[in-house]
């Protein structure tokens, strides 16, 4: 009878895979980080660590979807989705 209608995903920012950044980084929408990351990532939406990520540093978001390497903590406000 009622559908939720699917909605597109709105990435706000994307991090390259052969991009390195060396600090925090905070963001008021959503996160896909593809690159070399020394530093902590805050966001008020969600998070995704592809496979090609490397973060040294804390993760603050909403949901984080966890693909790949990180040395630090992870803080999920809603789901903690560990990828393979």
């Amino acid at each position: 009878m009622f559908r939720k209608k699917n909605t597109p995903l709105a990435m706000d920012t994307i991090l390259g895979e052969y991009t390195s950044v060396s600090g925090n980084i905070e963001s008021e929408g959503s996160i896909k980080i593809l690159s070399k990351i020394e530093g902590d990532i805050k966001a008020n939406g969600d998070i995704y660590i592809e496979p090609t990520a490397s973060i040294t540093g804390n993760v603050y978001g909403s949901n984080v979807y966890l693909s790949g390497s990180i040395k630090g903590n992870v803080l999920a406000k809603g789901i903690l989705h560990l990828m393979t």
